[in-house]
């Protein structure tokens, strides 16, 4: 659905400041669609987001994580979807979802509540996002899509850990808003996520390492189950 320049959805004084902001308009017609069918499979969330589908599919789909514990069950399809979401806006395509993961259904109860959470972060981030027309994207376009890729895998791995699902969805957040709102200020905020991410996935693959030796296998499945126990390290 493509919403004209005249519409009086674009007049709407809740939202003035963002008239013609692609990513206000994508969470417009979520929202319209959302109170019309009871379920959307992810393959109908990304197609309903339009041309810069890719970007806002990053960003809106990261935001349920944004909590530091787990959501083991919805992460992985999730996560995946991220990260070719990440895959698109690096080759500067539109996103490819696999048939297990564009079936997936996904409540339209769940995806208002996540529109109404981002509701109330845009208006927390507006003043400090600052869009400078002066940002060249082209290049951080790509490079915002690489780590978005990257993370969104990391942010799909089904692991019990705090914090496994948040600081790779933090990134995706990032890359985002500094792609839609042209931020440098987004920007930074994403490179210093990607460095942070750097540092828990580092001591993560440490205290694997050190758990791999300690119960003698290197199996996920007893990996796993050992974090789950919570084994000392």
């Amino acid at each position: 659905m493509k919403v004209r320049e005249d519409s009086p959805q674009t007049h709407s004084s809740r939202h003035a400041p963002m008239i013609e902001d692609p990513l206000r308009l994508a969470v417009e017609r979520l929202r319209t669609r959302t109170q019309a069918e009871p379920r959307l499979s992810l393959k109908d969330f990304v197609l309903t987001l339009g041309p810069e589908g890719p970007v806002i599919a990053a960003l809106l789909l990261a935001l349920p994580f944004l909590q530091p514990f787990p959501l083991l069950g919805i992460s992985t399809p999730m996560g995946f979807t991220i990260s070719l979401s990440g895959w698109a806006m690096m080759t500067n395509r539109e996103i490819w979802l696999p048939r297990v993961l564009g079936d997936r259904q996904w409540r339209s109860s769940s995806i208002r509540r996540t529109l109404d959470f981002f509701d109330g972060l845009e208006r927390r981030f507006k003043v400090f996002l600052r869009t400078d027309p002066r940002f060249q994207q082209s290049g951080f376009r790509r490079r915002a899509g690489l780590a978005i890729c990257i993370h969104g895998f990391l942010l799909g791995l089904p692991l019990p850990l705090p914090f496994s699902n948040t600081l790779p969805a933090w990134v995706a957040v990032w890359g985002g808003l500094a792609v839609l709102f042209a931020s440098p200020r987004a920007a930074w905020a994403m490179r210093a996520t990607v460095l942070i991410n750097v540092a828990y996935w580092g001591g993560v693959g440490y205290l694997i390492v050190r758990l791999a030796h300690r119960i003698g296998t290197w199996n996920p499945w007893a990996l796993a189950e050992a974090i789950g126990r919570g084994l000392a390290f």
